[in-house]
């Protein structure tokens, strides 16, 4: 609950957690990671202190942790922030932190949310979901790629969240959360991105949803 070098911890806008992170030990309890939406500064839990790793130029909105995440191997993240870089992926190496931006072509989007796909070995693709423009895609195996659009027919809903599938690489499947409910969509081409035929219950504060994974 403290900031490297004194003070209290800010209120982080976004919250991810790599697979890494190990309550048993002190050691083990880092990994957290929280982006400001004030300061524009992204922080690294260790243990009880809140390390700075880099600030933005803009507001941090969302985070999302590598699924391969590990040290010292493959320490990366993704954060999506309001302007530029729109899109950054960021490498925290114990000697330096590297931020690549890889916003390109999203210029005009306002990003609400940050995904990956959950086999991003075999399927290398950053999904983002954006205010009134749908759900977008960028393959990161193509150092050239730029984001291009999820699915057609996707609503002029604002979009607060996404979800990619924890069977991605079966169904293709994207659920997003929107002020409208729930809809889903496939990474396939031509596939339209249709409201979930289920019951569900929505409030003005939180659209979203989270799924329960012992």
């Amino acid at each position: 609950d403290q900031v490297q070098g004194g003070g209290q911890a800010p209120f982080l806008a976004a919250l991810a957690i790599a697979r890494s992170y190990d309550d048993a030990s002190p050691a083990g309890r880092t990994d957290v990671y929280g982006g400001t939406d004030d300061s524009h500064t992204l922080y690294r839990l260790d243990d009880r202190v809140w390390v700075p790793l880099a600030t933005f130029s803009s507001q941090i909105l969302a985070l999302a942790v590598d699924p391969g995440f590990s040290r010292p191997n493959n320490p990366r993240l993704f954060v999506a922030t309001q302007g530029a870089p729109f899109v950054a992926e960021v490498a925290d190496h114990p000697s330096s932190v590297v931020v690549n931006p890889l916003g390109r072509n999203l210029t005009e989007a306002w990003i609400t949310d940050v995904d990956t796909a959950p086999d991003l070995g075999q399927n290398p693709y950053l999904f983002v979901s954006t205010w009134g423009l749908g759900v977008h895609k960028l393959n990161l195996a193509d150092p050239g790629g730029l984001w291009t659009p999820v699915g057609v027919d996707f609503p002029a809903w604002w979009t607060d969240c996404l979800v990619v599938s924890p069977v991605f690489n079966v169904d293709r499947a994207i659920y997003a959360g929107t002020q409208y409910g729930l809809l889903r969509g496939a990474d396939f081409p031509g596939v339209r991105w249709a409201p979930i035929a289920a019951e569900v219950a929505r409030d003005d504060e939180d659209p979203g949803f989270t799924t329960y994974t012992p």
